[in-house]
C-alpha cells in the first residue's frame, strides 16, 4: 500500500513542524505549527489536505507545533484533535472536536476511525508531551514529537518495538551532542562561585526553564527572583503534575512555599529568572550589578542545555525505532531527503 508523505514544513528549518500522510484516501496530520521566528509563517496546508483529513496529532503545546491550528480551522478543518488534556488546556482547545489524551490509556491502542488507530507515550520535551505510534491502513506510523532523552522533572516512557513503514524523528539539537547533567553542575558552579553576584537567565517556557530553576533551588541556598509569568508557568505544572515524576512535584510544591523564592520584586545576591521577550526586566539586564547566564548551544561563554534530541539521541532512537523510511525533522541542518550518514557528520559542529 502507498504511503504518501508531505512535508507542509519543519524540514531544514527549525519551526513549523506539519507533516501530512496519506493511505488508501485516508489522511492524518501530525502537528501545525507556525515558524520560530518573527515572521511566523505558516505551513504550506491547502483546503485540499482537508478534504481527506481524519485527524489532527497534536504532540505537544509549543507554537511550533500549535500555532497554525486557527488557520487550520480558516481553511474549513473542524474535525478531531487528539492531544493531552494538559497541552488542550494550555491551548485553550476547550470548544474544539478533541480526543484528549488519558492517564489509563498509555500503551494501549485505540481506535480513531475503523482504519485509524494510535498509540502514545510521554516524549519527556515539555509538560504533556506526547510521541505517537499509529496504524493507518494498517501502515505503521512513528512521530517523535520533540523528544528528549534526558527529561529532568517530566516522564518519558519507551515506544513500542514493532516494524515501522516511516518515522519521523526530530532533530533539534542535531548539531552536536549536550550532557544536561553537566550543564545542571556548571550552572550550579557558576552562580556559587560568587556568592554577592546577582545572575539573571531568560527561557521560553520549556523543560529548560523548570529543570534549571529547580536544580538550583535543590543545589544552593540564594535567593531566586521569578517574573510573573515564571510563576504561572510553575503553577500550570503543578495543576498538571500527571505527566511529572512524583518526587518532582514535591520538589516544585517545596519551591513555590520556600522564603527563598519572591515573584516580581529586586533583591541583591539573587538569581532572576523570566520568560524570554519579556519586557518587565529589562532593566535588570541592562544594569552592571546584574550579569547574564547565556544558554545557548553556539554563543561565546554560553552553557548548552537541550530539550531535543541531539546527534547521539537520534542514533539512539533511530536505531531503536528501525523504520524502513526515516525523515528527520526541526532542524535547519537537515532536510527530507538527509539520512543518518548526515547527521553522524555534523557531530564536529558542536560537541558539548
Amino acid at each position: 500500500m502507498t504511503i504518501k508523505l508531505e512535508v507542509l514544513g519543519g524540514c531544514g528549518e527549525y519551526g513549523r513542524n506539519c507533516f501530512y500522510i496519506e493511505v488508501a484516501g485516508e489522511a492524518i496530520l501530525l502537528d501545525c505549527g507556525i515558524m520560530n521566528d518573527a515572521s511566523k509563517q505558516l505551513p504550506d496546508l491547502t483546503k485540499n489536505h482537508i478534504a481527506r483529513l481524519k485527524g489532527v496529532f497534536i504532540s505537544h503545546l509549543h507554537t511550533d507545533h500549535t500555532g497554525a491550528l486557527p488557520f487550520l480551522e480558516e481553511l474549513g478543518y473542524h474535525g478531531t484533535i487528539i492531544t493531552s488534556d494538559t497541552t488542550a488546556d494550555w491551548l485553550g482547545l476547550e470548544n474544539k472536536q478533541l480526543m484528549l489524551i488519558e492517564t489509563s490509556t498509555k500503551r494501549k491502542w485505540q481506535s480513531l476511525t475503523k482504519n485509524i488507530q494510535f498509540l502514545w507515550g510521554y516524549s519527556g520535551h515539555v509538560i504533556g508531551s506526547l510521541w505517537f505510534s499509529i496504524r493507518l491502513h494498517g501502515i505503521c506510523i512513528f512521530y517523535s514529537g520533540d523528544f528528549s532523552f534526558q527529561p529532568y522533572i517530566t516522564k518519558l516512557n519507551c515506544p513500542p518495538k514493532v516494524q515501522y513503514d516511516l518515522a519521523l524523528i526530530e532533530g533539534g539539537n542535531a548539531d552536536g551532542i549536550i550532557d544536561n547533567s553537566l550543564s545542571l553542575v556548571k550552572f550550579s558552579q557558576k552562580i556559587n562561585q560568587d556568592p554577592q553576584q546577582s545572575f539573571y537567565m531568560e527561557l521560553t517556557f520549556s523543560n529548560k526553564l523548570i529543570d534549571i530553576l529547580l536544580y538550583l533551588y535543590e543545589t544552593s541556598s540564594r535567593t531566586l527572583i521569578l517574573d510573573q509569568e515564571v510563576w504561572q508557568w510553575l503553577e500550570f505544572h503543578i495543576q498538571h503534575s500527571t505527566n511529572l515524576m512524583s518526587d518532582k512535584v514535591q520538589s516544585l510544591k517545596k519551591l513555590m512555599e520556600s522564603s527563598r523564592v519572591y515573584v516580581d520584586v529586586r533583591c541583591e545576591s539573587s538569581i532572576y529568572f523570566f520568560k524570554k521577550s519579556t519586557s518587565k526586566l529589562s532593566d535588570r539586564r541592562m544594569s552592571d550589578e546584574v550579569h547574564e547566564i547565556k544558554i545557548d548551544n553556539h554563543q561565546h561563554d554560553s552553557i548548552p542545555y537541550k530539550t531535543h534530541l541531539d546527534n547521539y539521541d537520534i542514533q539512539e532512537l533511530t536505531s531503536y525505532i528501525d523504520g524502513t523510511k526515516v525523515v528527520y525533522f526541526h532542524s535547519k541542518w537537515l532536510t527530507e531527503q538527509d539520512g543518518l550518514t548526515e547527521i553522524k557528520k555534523l557531530i564536529p559542529k558542536g560537541v558539548y
